[in-house]
């Protein structure tokens, strides 16, 4: 073979892998910044297991996170499927490692970001694939595909371990964690503070919030939330799962939720048990104090939740009890309400966020905003400009679930528990009367708080009062009156 004819021969392989390779790249969506903002599922897939480079980190998580809303996981299977088959042809030293590729996205898409219950179909396409297709080009691949399957398909012993997130395996932000054998912060609680607890553990008198210093209550706090806060799933966060009335998979961002809503019940329970004013604006300063606390812990979920209730128009209203709390205290409770304002889309708790070394509990409503907003704000498909006199096609509007991933990432880097010693009896007697305010809420007394507002300092003119704490710049009116903060 003579210089040109070798020459001429590497061009034609050289432009058949091109073929190969890129025959879907005319249905993509590209950014400015070469972002991929849209495209069919055959040209996702196509990048997805494209020969020449790796796909960036931000593309290779969203899909991963996101597909299952905009296909099905038999439908990405066949396309996976199809992808094989299309590279083959003649050339099969071609088609070799766009082959490993695809393999290696069932790979993936079994060990980190398997869902069973919705993904247990896709096997009526994966195994015979395995066994046949893959296994007579690749027969160690296809074993090892075929191994996988059946620990799927074995109802015992998970075969994915997820710590926070599915996504953390992608992530290319690199997050300081707290080293598991950091010291725990000790408690602050003596062993003669801790005998009121003990002795309520077994019968005796019931202690009242005041008992607990403010930062043994914002700490036990902490620990409470973001418990809960780390098992979110990203799951959770996808195609407002959690706004579902009846059937939602967002079982620990609606506990989370919950679990706000029951604490600014708390507060606002423990003032309003208080017959006495100034026992009412000692226990009003109690939580001010827990509250600064919890921005000291950069508890932020805590912080609004007691901000909230006391912000509340069952609380605000009481001003003989307000005229007793110091001034100083309603300029630290003013502070700690701009921190957290909702106005203006979170602007100054973004900007605290935004740089934020954990451990750091986040307000997760904002999250949930900003899902939502992005979900309802979009469209699922977008429009493909045609060529010529042909018309335009519909295809997957991918810049949607990149902007969805991206809100679940900036949340997920927060997923790092706090190195906190948990009191056992503390939080015996936290959850307790968390029970009980639920309880009460539950049996459809929302509006007892009021009614008991109403009685313990009796409406003396028909004029809305506004807050003692407030000035100019007033909380917001709809995020006072609603206890469930997270609506």
């Amino acid at each position: 073979m003579t210089g040109s004819q070798s020459t001429l021969k590497d061009n034609t392989d050289d432009g058949e892998l091109k073929i190969l390779e890129t025959a879907f790249a005319d249905e993509l969506l590209h950014n400015k910044d070469g972002q991929i903002t849209g495209g069919t599922l055959p040209a996702l897939v196509e990048r997805l297991t494209t020969h020449d480079s790796t796909p960036d980190s931000i593309f290779l998580s969203t899909f991963y996170l996101t597909f299952r809303l905009f296909v099905t996981p038999v439908e990405l299977a066949k396309a996976l499927v199809d992808r094989f088959d299309y590279v083959g042809g003649e050339s099969p030293h071609i088609a070799g490692p766009v082959r490993l590729r695809v393999y290696n996205v069932f790979m993936d898409w079994f060990e980190f970001h398997w869902r069973d219950l919705s993904d247990h179909e896709a096997l009526s396409v994966i195994e015979p694939f395995a066994q046949d297709k893959l296994g007579r080009v690749h027969p160690g691949a296809g074993r090892r595909l075929l191994e996988l399957v059946e620990r799927v398909s074995n109802p015992h012993g998970p075969l994915i371990h997820h710590s926070a997130s599915s996504m953390s395996k992608r992530s290319t932000s690199i997050v300081p964690c707290v080293p598991a054998d950091t010291a725990l912060r000790p408690s602050i609680m003596s062993k003669s503070q801790m005998g009121a607890w003990k002795t309520w553990k077994i019968g005796g008198s019931n202690p009242t919030v005041l008992k607990i210093d403010p930062l043994e209550l914002a700490q036990q706090l902490t620990i409470k939330e973001m418990t809960i806060f780390c098992s979110i799933m990203p799951e959770e966060l996808l195609g407002s799962e959690w706004t579902k009335r009846s059937g939602s998979n967002a079982v620990n961002v609606r506990a989370m939720s919950k679990l706000s809503t029951d604490i600014s019940n708390l507060v606002a329970d423990t003032i309003l048990q208080c017959d006495d004013a100034k026992k009412r604006a000692v226990t009003i300063k109690h939580w001010i104090k827990t509250a600064h606390k919890c921005l000291e812990l950069n508890n932020y979920g805590s912080l609004m939740a007691i901000v909230c209730s006391l912000n509340s128009s069952a609380i605000i209203r009481l001003k003989r009890t307000w005229d007793v709390v110091s001034q100083n205290q309603k300029d630290i409770l003013k502070c700690l309400q701009s921190i957290v304002e909702p106005g203006k889309n979170y602007t100054v708790l973004r900007r605290r966020l935004h740089n934020h070394v954990p451990p750091c509990l986040p307000f997760l409503g904002m999250y949930l905003t900003d899902l939502t907003f992005v979900d309802a704000g979009n469209s699922a498909t977008r429009q493909l400009p045609g060529h010529g006199d042909s018309d335009g096609i519909s295809v997957i509007n991918f810049d949607k679930y990149t902007r969805t991933a991206k809100i679940i990432s900036e949340l997920q880097r927060f997923q790092i528990p706090y190195r906190l010693a948990e009191i056992p009896e503390l939080q015996e007697w936290i959850q307790a009367r968390l029970a009980r305010v639920k309880s009460s809420s539950e049996n459809g007394d929302v509006q007892k708080y009021y009614h008991k507002s109403l009685l313990l300092e009796p409406r003396k003119t028909i004029h809305p009062r506004h807050s003692p704490v407030e000035g100019r710049n007033r909380f917001s009116s709809t995020q006072k009156e609603k206890f469930n903060i997270f609506t």
